[in-house]
């Protein structure tokens, strides 16, 4: 009768113990809500030639932790749906990204010889329980300005006050460095201004950035600061891009040094 007991009380703690557990896991909440991806840049219908950057920029946000983002570029112009593979020029690169709020820059060159028309430029985002964003897509049109009609082969200009410098430039972990001039365009308007100060010695990564976007005007004065990372050595990059309403560019680099 003893050991009967035993058994009976071993039994009903194990009982007690699974029913805690399932609670448990009936308090649990799964995630189902999907990330909300919003695209700046490119603008739908915006223009490029072969061998143009096309500069994406934009934001991803998520109410519990991001995974991944895809951007994918390919040809349209023959109307085919999005299950048949494209048969002319075609990016598609993923990227890990994290978090509950995710600002990307991401630059694109366009190959030299890619075919002119239109290609659909998608981006869309997973987060850490598989829900997938609804896909943001835009028309993007490559136009060889050498074979039609219509550039006039002028891009914008940057006068430059700060920096002035030629050459490495030794700096401290913590510095800041001003940009600081004029940028200006004879013919067209001025669209966007990215500036980014890169790790050199992390595979360009971007350590600090300032972009300007839909400037729509032939002048912009330029006063815009980027800080050194607060590292005792490293290699960096300060690549400041202007750009006009007809994808015309000019682009400025400088070098830094802590040692």
């Amino acid at each position: 009768m003893k050991k009967l007991k035993l058994l009976l009380m071993y039994f009903l703690a194990v009982a007690i113990m699974v029913s805690c557990s399932s609670d448990d896991e009936d308090d649990v909440v799964a995630d189902t809500e999907a990330p909300v991806v919003t695209l700046n840049s490119p603008t739908d219908g915006e223009k490029f030639e072969p061998g143009d950057r096309i500069h994406a920029d934009g934001e991803i946000t998520d109410n519990e932790s991001l995974s991944q983002m895809r951007i994918d570029i390919h040809w349209a112009g023959d109307g085919h749906s999005h299950g048949k593979t494209a048969t002319k020029w075609e990016y598609v690169e993923d990227f890990d990204v994290s978090g509950t709020s995710w600002d990307f820059h991401e630059d694109i060159t366009i190959p030299g010889d890619a075919e002119d028309g239109k290609y659909h430029f998608i981006v869309y985002a997973l987060d850490a329980a598989g829900n997938q964003s609804e896909r943001v897509e835009i028309d993007i049109y490559i136009e060889d300005h050498d074979d039609h009609d219509g550039g006039d082969g002028h891009g914008p200009e940057l006068n430059l006050t700060a920096p002035n410098h030629e050459g490495e430039l030794n700096v401290h972990g913590g510095d800041v460095i001003e940009i600081m001039g004029t940028a200006e365009d004879d013919n067209h308007m001025l669209q966007n201004i990215h500036i980014e100060l890169l790790d050199e010695e992390n595979g360009n990564a971007v350590v600090d950035d300032a972009h300007i976007h839909g400037i729509g005007a032939a002048t912009y004065s330029l006063n815009e600061t980027v800080t050194i990372p607060n590292v005792n050595e490293g290699h960096f990059k300060l690549k400041i891009v202007v750009e006009n309403d007809e994808n015309e560019s000019v682009e400025v680099e400088f070098e830094y040094h802590i040692h």
